[in-house]
C-alpha cells in the first residue's frame, strides 16, 4: 500500500473491550490504486485484512452499455467510490456510482452496493435495480419495509433508479414488457427478487431483513396457490430435504465408494439460502413455519388442506 490515501475512516466498537478497558478501534484505509486495508488499532496497530476495490469497479465498467458489441469498453470510465464503510455487524460495505455516458445504461443500475466476504476474499453484489419489474420493487421510499441494513441500502440504490418510459428490449424489463405471458414472467421476477433478498440478508446477517423477505416470499407463493413450492420451502425449513437426500445417498452408496454421493451434493444446492443449523439469524426453523409460513398460507382458502397438513406435522415434531 505505497500509494496515496483517498479515503480513511475510524470505527469504535463498544462490545469488544480489552482487559485494560480500552474500546477496540478499527481503521479503514483506501488507497489511490484501489487497494484497501482494515487495521485494528488497539492495543497496537496491526493489519486485520486487506483487499482491492478493482473487481467490483471493473464489473460495473464492463457491464456499461446496452449491448457488448456496440460499445468500446476502453472508453467507458471506471465507477466512482460513493461510499465505503464498516457496518455494525463487522462487514465492509461498498457503494459504487457509474456516471451516465453515451455508452448507454449499466446492467444493475448506476448505483450498486457490494459486500466484502473475508472468507472468500471477494465482493458480492447485494443491491442493484435488476428486479425493477418485481412487485416488491419501488423507487418511492416506504415505511412498510424492514429497517435492517439491507433495506436501507436498497432504498439508497432504488432512489437513484431513473424513471423512464422507454425500456431496452435486451433488458429484463424489456423482455417482460414485450412478452405476452406477462403474469408468468411477473411471478418469476417477483419470486426471484425475494430469493435474492433472502440470500443477501443472510450475507449481511440482518435478522429483520431476513424475516421480512421470507414473509414476502411465502405471501407471494400463497397468493399464487403454489402448493408444490410451499411444500418444498417448509421441507427446507424443517431440514427434511437434506435428511431425505442423505438417507437416499446412504442407501444407494457402497462401502467401497470414496466419492461424495451426488444426491447429498444436490441436496445442499437445493437449500442454497439455508444451512443445516437449527436456527437462522436467531430465527428458529420451527418458529419460522409457525409464525411466518402458516399465517400467510391461512389467508388463501384454496391452501386449507396443505395448511392443515403442515399444522398437524408441527404438532408432532
Amino acid at each position: 500500500m505505497g500509494t496515496s490515501v483517498v479515503r480513511l475512516s475510524l470505527r469504535h466498537t463498544t462490545i469488544e473491550k480489552l482487559d485494560n478497558g480500552i474500546i477496540q478501534s478499527e481503521m479503514l484505509v483506501v488507497m489511490e490504486d484501489g487497494s484497501f486495508g482494515v487495521f485494528k488499532m488497539m492495543p497496537s496497530p496491526n493489519l486485520y485484512y486487506k483487499g482491492s476495490l478493482l473487481a467490483p469497479m471493473n464489473q460495473m465498467r464492463i457491464s456499461s452499455g446496452k449491448s457488448s458489441h456496440h460499445v468500446d469498453r476502453s472508453v467507458v470510465p471506471f465507477p466512482k467510490l460513493a461510499r465505503i464503510q464498516m457496518t455494525d455487524s463487522n462487514h465492509l460495505l461498498l457503494i459504487l456510482s457509474q456516471p451516465s455516458t453515451s455508452a448507454g445504461s449499466t446492467v444493475g443500475g448506476m448505483l450498486q452496493g457490494f459486500l466484502y466476504n473475508r472468507g472468500m476474499e471477494l465482493w458480492m453484489r447485494v443491491s442493484d435495480n435488476r428486479f425493477m419489474f418485481s412487485n416488491f420493487y419501488s423507487t418511492v421510499p416506504s415505511t412498510k419495509l424492514a429497517h435492517g441494513l439491507l433495506s436501507k441500502l436498497d432504498r439508497t440504490v432504488q432512489a437513484q433508479t431513473p424513471r423512464r418510459g422507454g425500456l431496452s428490449e435486451t433488458s429484463a424489463a424489456g423482455v417482460y414488457q414485450n412478452n405476452k405471458e406477462e403474469d408468468d414472467l411477473n411471478s418469476i421476477f417477483t419470486r426471484s427478487h425475494c430469493e435474492d433478498r433472502i440470500a443477501c440478508a443472510l450475507a449481511l446477517q440482518s435478522t429483520s431483513d431476513f424475516r421480512y423477505w421470507l414473509s414476502q416470499y411465502i405471501r407471494r407463493l400463497a397468493n399464487e396457490g403454489n402448493e408444490n413450492q410451499l411444500r418444498f420451502v417448509v421441507d427446507m425449513l424443517l431440514d427434511k430435504v437434506t435428511q431425505t437426500s442423505d438417507m437416499s445417498a446412504t442407501s444407494t452408496s457402497t462401502p467401497t465408494s470414496t466419492s461424495q454421493p451426488e444426491e447429498s451434493a444436490s441436496s445442499y444446492l437445493a437449500c442454497w439460502w439455508l444451512s443445516s443449523a437449527e436456527s437462522v439469524l436467531g430465527l428458529n426453523r420451527k418458529e419460522a413455519v409457525l409464525q411466518v409460513v402458516i399465517p400467510e398460507m391461512s389467508k388463501n382458502r384454496t391452501l386449507q388442506r396443505l395448511t392443515n397438513e403442515i399444522a398437524t406435522e408441527m404438532n408432532v415434531v
